[in-house]
Formats: C-alpha cells, structure tokens, sequence
C-alpha cells in the first residue's frame, strides 16, 4: 500500500475510518504504515493519526510497535507524531521498563507553553499513569500544574484539573 498516496489528501470522517478497516483486515501493511509514519514524509503524521485510528479500533495490532513508539516518543519533533504516539502508549498503560526518558519529557512538555496544548494534556495523561506507578511524583506534578493555571489556555486549565482531581483521588487511597 502507498501510504504516501494515500494520505496526500488527509481522509476525514468515514474514509478515515474505512482506510484504518482496510488495514485491518490487511495486516501486512502495518510494517509499511510504520515506516511511513517514521519517514521524513510531508504528511508523515498521518501514518501516526492512521496508527491511532486502527488503535481504537483493533489495538491488538498496535501492541508490538508499543516499546518502540515509547523509546521514539522523546526524540520527535513534529507535533502530530508526538500527539498520536503519545496517545497510543498511554492507551496502552506505558509499560514500566521502557518509561524512563518519557517520563522525563512528559514533565517537560506539560512545562513548555511552546508545546501544543493536545500533546501538553497527553503528556498529563501519561503523567498520571506514572504518577500511580511512582507515587512521589504526585506533589510535584501537582505543584506544576498549579503554577500553570493563571496563563493557561482554557483547554490546558480543564485538563490540569482533572488531573490534579484525579491525583488527590489517587492520595486518598
């Protein structure tokens, strides 16, 4: 499959949904999906959003790229790479012995107003499966994203709050 081709013209709505099927049922383009995805590519990120559309609907078949989209995640630069692939690993629970350098850039984007707002509140969400993981995470976490509030963007201000609710439930425990 020429994922190039294909994802020149960005397939919203049901052709979104009928090309991730397509792969689905013809497994044998995953390899070919991910290397598109990791390629230099124009639209390279919409192998990522193509990834995350076939995650939701079969993540079994994601499962086996999860440690290397993991260990990827720290050193991507496009925005719509790091929001896809951050919300696959997350839905994926972020396996413990691969977190390290994720961990790390996580606190790091959720800092960083110049990060979009989608991949700072992945990067929450990730935050949050660390946090139950590695309780003494919890305070600074929560402090940060305190100190965020004030200049945040609505969207960044709903999230933190969940998040910080979702901590505070987590101590209570």
């Amino acid at each position: 499959m020429d994922f190039q081709e294909i994802l020149e013209h960005f397939p919203i709505g049901i052709t979104g949904d009928i090309l991730a099927e397509t792969v689905i049922r013809q497994k044998e383009n995953l390899t070919g999906l991910w290397e598109f995805a990791l390629s230099n590519q124009k639209h390279c990120w919409r192998g990522a959003w193509l990834m995350d559309k076939i995650n939701d609907k079969a993540p079994e078949l994601i499962a086996p790229f999860i440690p290397d989209i993991i260990k990827l995640i720290p050193t991507l630069k496009n925005d719509g790479l790091k929001r896809h692939f951050l919300k696959i690993a997350c839905q994926h629970g972020l396996p413990g012995d691969l977190s390290g350098d994720l961990l790390d850039c996580c606190f790091n984007w959720v800092q960083s107003s110049s990060e979009a707002v989608a991949i700072r509140c992945w990067a929450m969400d990730a935050l949050i499966i660390f946090a139950d993981r590695y309780p003494e995470i919890k305070q600074e976490l929560i402090a940060i994203l305190e100190e965020q509030l004030p200049e945040a963007t609505p969207g960044f201000r709903t999230r933190a709050r969940k998040t910080i609710k979702a901590l505070g439930r987590m101590q209570e425990v």
